[in-house]
């Protein structure tokens, strides 16, 4: 199975043959991700359980170029929403920084608005995804053996919090479909190392973004409700 989805010269898309990661160093890796520096910030957004690795990932990307969503901590260092995920994310493009998105985005839905980001930009964001693909078993060892996480996803209790959270039926990997320029598929740790130093060798973005104004929606009874804040509560539990 090719790890690897890119854009070939005719506009379409190929799969790209992940090299031996072994050989892959980190400028091979970002030859493999990027044909070519972005002109506008990246919108990486990691798609996995809790345990999967997420945070320790995002934490490995250079400060100075990468701004974290991270919804277990959005909220001053304690559990906020999506929509304040969005927020960080849309004012680090605005400066001009790539974002990564620290939530388990584990279907289409839970991706959306950070998708729509992407592309709302002007000019628009490269969006890219890194996909966890190992076995469940390895997540689940992951959370029992957690203390002190900020989402409060760790112990014996949280092995099945991560069973329930890949049970999802909304479940779908992410797509060239959904927007995305460039999948990562990580099976074993070294095709997360590989994704890693490719994106912590990508480079500043050479522009920042904008994003078009939007008139404010009439308040009603139903849009005082977030449907969000209760899914997440256990689907989008972070890493």
């Amino acid at each position: 199975d090719d790890d690897v989805l890119a854009r070939d010269d005719d506009g379409g898309w190929a799969p790209v043959k992940r090299r031996d990661a072994a050989a892959t160093t980190r400028e091979g890796a970002a030859a493999t991700m990027f044909e070519r520096a972005p002109l506008a910030p990246v919108v990486l957004v990691l798609v996995g359980p809790s345990g999967a690795g997420k945070s320790t990932f995002s934490a490995r990307l250079p400060r100075e170029r990468w701004t974290t969503a991270n919804q277990d901590t959005v909220s001053n260092g304690k559990r906020g929403t999506r929509q304040q995920c969005v927020r960080v994310a849309k004012r680090a493009l605005e400066e001009g920084k790539h974002v990564v998105i620290d939530r388990c985005g584990l279907s289409r839905q839970q991706r959306a608005d950070f998708v729509a980001l992407a592309r709302e930009a002007r000019p628009p964001c490269e969006l890219r995804a890194v996909w966890f693909n190992q076995p469940v078993s390895v997540y689940q060892q992951r959370v029992r053996m957690r203390t002190n996480h900020p989402g409060g996803v760790q112990g014996e209790s949280s092995v099945r919090v991560v069973q329930l959270q890949m049970r999802g039926k909304d479940n779908a990997p992410p797509t060239k479909e959904e927007g995305f320029r460039i999948v990562r598929r990580c099976r074993f740790q070294d095709d997360v190392d590989a994704a890693c130093a490719a994106f912590c060798a990508l480079p500043a973005a050479e522009t920042a973004v904008e994003f078009p104004k939007k008139s404010k929606p009439e308040r009603t009874l139903d849009s005082v409700r977030e449907p969000s804040v209760v899914e997440d509560a256990v689907a989008d539990a972070a890493t």
